[in-house]
């Protein structure tokens, strides 16, 4: 059944970008026009949680294991902010890297963090210093997206495709044999060590590409005819959800076989921008008129 359920009580803005959710059962949601809220899983007041933050839109939002915040401006000088209360306040902590607006943040399983602006930049210690890890990136300097694998091979997406680096960033290699939709916005890990990512290509239209071999060929393995797919998150063991937006047979589609096969979920949503889980599996979406919605059921 698709049952969805919005999430707690009317939201000040239901226009939601991105989203995260914390280890402290804690939604937080990024809006257009600089709103943040954060909310708790099992619904009630949504709190705005803006204070310190400047007023252009933000690309990201992150929580790391210690349930620090990081959020990025969309214009001008790159800069993210960090929360270390729950979004009460907040803090630049890039001052001393001038790049242009950071659009993509990896927080690996051991808390290092990766982010991509004008290259490729990596902290150790919470976002107090960061090092440059895209002096040998022989690439497009914009970085879409970004992604830390468990066996500690990177890969960053650019407009000609995925680049891959298993010396923790010395060196680069482009790795997008069998892509024909080389603006790279997302890769991630599934749950058995294949890597799945989407793009676009000029159409524009998205499709989803999955690797066995670590990115050194691809196969496309869905496209139902939307502009973008804009996340793909792991569920359960085996299943993997893709949101989309505009165009396209639904919204909403899912894989039950670690991603070589997807199956479109007739969902009436609007153009979703986000999706994340709890550790207990419960689904969350986030969309351009629905807020956040829930579904305890898959």
């Amino acid at each position: 059944s698709n049952q969805w359920m919005r999430v707690g009580n009317p939201m000040p803005n239901v226009f939601v970008i991105k989203l995260a959710v914390g280890t402290n059962d804690t939604i937080y949601a990024l809006c257009n026009s600089n709103n943040v809220f954060r909310c708790h899983i099992s619904g009630g007041d949504w709190t705005p949680i803006s204070v310190g933050l400047p007023a252009v839109n933000m690309n990201f939002i992150a929580i790391d294991s210690q349930n620090r915040l990081f959020v990025s401006v969309s214009t001008g000088k790159g800069t993210i902010y960090r929360s270390k209360n729950n979004g009460n306040t907040w803090e630049s902590c890039t001052s001393d890297i001038y790049t242009t607006p950071f659009s993509s943040i990896a927080i690996s399983s051991n808390s290092k963090i990766y982010t991509g602006a004008s290259g490729i930049f990596k902290s150790e210690n919470g976002g107090n210093n960061w090092q440059d890890k895209s002096n040998n990136l022989d690439a497009p300097r914009s970085i879409y997206c970004l992604k830390s694998l468990r066996n500690g091979a990177l890969f960053v997406g650019t407009k000609v495709g995925p680049w891959r680096s298993d010396d923790n960033g010395i060196t680069w290699q482009l790795r997008n044999t069998g892509i024909s939709h080389l603006n790279i916005l997302q890769i991630t890990e599934n749950m058995i060590g294949d890597i799945v990512l989407h793009g676009y290509n000029s159409i524009p239209k998205g499709a989803i590409y999955r690797s066995i071999n670590q990115g050194e060929t691809w196969t496309m393995v869905a496209a139902n005819g939307c502009d973008l797919y804009t996340k793909i998150k792991q569920h359960r063991a085996d299943t993997l959800w893709a949101t989309s937006r505009f165009s396209g047979a639904t919204t909403l589609s899912y894989s039950v076989n670690h991603g070589a096969t997807w199956i479109n979920n007739p969902l009436t949503i609007s153009a979703i921008w986000d999706i994340d889980v709890t550790k207990d599996n419960t689904i969350f979406v986030v969309s351009e008129n629905e807020g956040v919605s829930r579904s305890d059921n898959g």
